[in-house]
């Protein structure tokens, strides 16, 4: 839909009555970057995805780490190379690490985390599929809440992807049948703080742009500390 950059939304029917609907944006790293963006940089705690995107001059921006109930973000957190926060190693939760380096955009788990040459990262999870396979020992959950994640596809593109589960839920099996599919194609996933705090926000420079042809605001209930934007390349 525009250089480099695909916005799509589908319904998952199941049953008669109830579905799920999901949003992604896919896109390549020649004529975009991701950097994370935190409410702190503009004198707030907490913001929404809108106005966080909005202050930044950012394109797209969903959330990203949890947090804790002073809304400080947990986890590791590196913005422009400099690390803000070191790695959280314990429980079973912030298992992944969502990374840019100089090379390459990649979704590693937190005890394979090397800083040299990170510019961007954060820590979430769980981590939902390596190298193209599910993996093994996830808690399942059909908890009906929003889900929101990033994932990088067999090409080497960052898609960032906002699942409402609806009345019954889906399980994490299931969102990762959905991201393994021929038209997505995930390799390697991270699931992102969902529920009140899942929220995307797509600006109408490049929604304008697409079959959609309007801004995309997905509203979380919840604020949240700092999320990934997406912003041009200085050509």
């Amino acid at each position: 839909m525009g250089k480099n950059l695909d916005i799509a939304q589908a319904k998952i029917t199941r049953g008669f009555f109830f579905s799920s609907e999901i949003v992604l944006l896919r896109t390549t790293f020649s004529d975009y970057r991701i950097a994370v963006i935190r409410a702190t940089d503009f004198g707030m705690t907490r913001a929404s995805a809108r106005t966080l995107c909005q202050k930044a001059r950012a394109l797209a921006c969903i959330n990203a780490s949890f947090f804790d109930e002073s809304g400080k973000p947990l986890g590791l957190v590196v913005t422009r190379g400099m690390t803000l926060q070191n790695i959280h190693r314990g429980g079973k939760t912030l298992t992944g690490i969502f990374q840019i380096s100089r090379q390459a955009p990649s979704i590693l788990n937190r005890a394979d985390f090397l800083p040299e040459s990170v510019v961007e990262a954060i820590q979430a999870g769980p981590r939902l599929l390596s190298n193209g396979e599910k993996i093994p020992g996830l808690k399942e959950d059909t908890t009906p809440t929003r889900r929101t994640g990033v994932c990088i596809d067999s090409a080497q593109r960052v898609v960032f992807y906002l699942l409402d589960t609806g009345f019954l839920g889906i399980s994490l099996n299931a969102l990762r049948d959905i991201l393994l599919s021929d038209s997505v194609q995930c390799r390697d996933a991270l699931n992102l703080d969902g529920g009140g705090s899942a929220q995307l926000f797509i600006d109408n420079q490049i929604a304008k742009n697409s079959a959609l042809n309007a801004p995309i605001l997905i509203e979380g209930t919840d604020d949240v500390p700092l999320v990934l934007g997406l912003f041009p390349r200085v050509q």
